[in-house]
């Protein structure tokens, strides 16, 4: 599936860490560290270190994160000058180290003008060794070069340094000849001290540094793998957590994005409820008191239908047609068309009339007048009955006083 996805094309190596181990009868005797950084098709240089002691000292000045291209120089490794023969390349070994086992060793060659290869061979238990080290502290070496031919790939560099179709570089016991940017020979002086210092683009870097910048160069401008399988795993293994770092990290950010959206959604839908909440409560307000005003209305209603205000008024022609009616025995006190309810029940509440109720208070000088004066009002097309609510007889004035109640029909 990750082949499928083509990690390598996905994984750029833009920063890479160049280590040279010089080794001494198998053993590390100094480390040599260069880390560079590809932006913008320019190299930057992060760190240089060269002397150190230790791997353990490695530690303390390089991040784990940052992958290493691992170059091994010094004793333990065999560095020959053959004829090349595309025929007999797989017989390297056996053309320097008869009778050797394949198994046993590790081999890599450089091509050089002139029509040599240079051939380097080391033990794969002393370059497992080396790696092992490296990984119990938690790096990742994604490429392997052994001797000094690994500069041949800054040699365009060099070349516009030097000037010069034809210079030698030295670089300790390493002596490096070069022809037209590629290189032409080498030779080894384990007594020479001597390194030269060149420039590359603003920077001077130091001759004890150009063998691991050279390497950590190489790594980021190669596509190719390295021929040693373990170095070709752990190459897979970094590009594959690199791969898996980019992708938390793109599945975190589309998920903190999906949240954010859900949040500015669910700020946005509260935002309106809380806006609808406060129209419902205020038109529930609203129709709360357009009720109250319709119950003010049919209390009036109630009101005025019972108080016979919406009857069309005779009042006046009721007045006058029994001012005309009474005869002169008879004296009228006090008329009340349409009088009050007099109910204490309703003393705190509107005041309410009886309709169609006429009350007389008067008096009369004998009863016969006063019922032949009710017999005819009973013959009033507009009078329903008329009833004697009260009758009393003063002896001392020869008079009766009488309250009479007239229903309208």
């Amino acid at each position: 599936m990750l082949k499928k996805m083509n990690i390598d094309q996905f994984i750029k190596l833009n920063h890479v860490s160049g280590l040279e181990i010089n080794l001494v009868r198998g053993k590390i005797r100094l480390l040599n560290l260069v880390e560079i950084n590809k932006r913008n098709e320019k190299i930057e240089f992060n760190l240089l270190k060269y002397d150190l002691e230790s791997i353990d000292e490695l530690k303390q000045n390089l991040s784990s994160d940052i992958p290493i291209s691992l170059t091994l120089t010094g004793n333990g490794i065999i560095h020959r000058t053959i004829k090349f023969d595309p025929s007999n390349e797989d017989k390297l070994l056996a053309q320097i180290l008869p009778n050797a086992n394949s198994g046993d060793f590790f081999i890599q060659s450089h091509r050089s003008t002139g029509g040599n290869k240079h051939v380097s061979i080391i033990r794969n238990d002393l370059i497992e060794s080396i790696i092992c080290q490296l990984t119990k502290l938690g790096y990742f070496v994604v490429d392997l070069n052994l001797g000094p031919f690994i500069v041949n790939s800054i040699s365009s560099l060099l070349l516009e340094e030097m000037k010069n179709d034809n210079y030698e570089l030295r670089l300790g016991p390493h002596l490096l000849k070069f022809h037209e940017s590629s290189l032409l020979d080498y030779n080894e002086d384990q007594n020479d001290t001597i390194y030269d210092t060149v420039s590359i683009g603003q920077n001077d870097l130091p001759g004890k540094l150009i063998i691991a910048f050279a390497s950590a160069f190489n790594t980021i401008h190669t596509t190719s793998l390295s021929n040693h399988l373990e170095v070709n795993n752990q190459m897979n293994e970094w590009r594959n957590k690199k791969f898996f770092h980019y992708l938390k990290w793109s599945v975190l950010s589309i998920f903190l994005s999906v949240v954010l959206v859900n949040f500015l959604i669910n700020n946005n839908l509260s935002k309106s409820n809380a806006s609808l909440s406060m129209t419902i409560s205020h038109n529930k307000e609203e129709v709360r008191y357009l009720a109250e005003l319709q119950n003010s209305i049919q209390t009036k209603e109630d009101f005025f239908v019972k108080s016979a205000w919406f009857n069309s008024s005779k009042t006046s022609y009721y007045a006058d047609q029994l001012g005309q009616s009474v005869s002169s025995s008879i004296s009228l006190t006090e008329m009340k068309l349409f009088p009050e309810i007099n109910d204490v029940n309703h003393l705190d509440q509107a005041v309410l009339f009886e309709s169609n109720i006429i009350e007389i208070v008067g008096s009369c000088k004998n009863g016969d007048d006063l019922n032949q004066w009710i017999r005819a009002l009973k013959k009033m097309n507009w009078i329903k009955n008329v009833l004697i609510q009260n009758y009393s007889e003063n002896r001392a004035n020869k008079t009766a006083n009488f309250v009479l109640q007239i229903n309208l029909i």
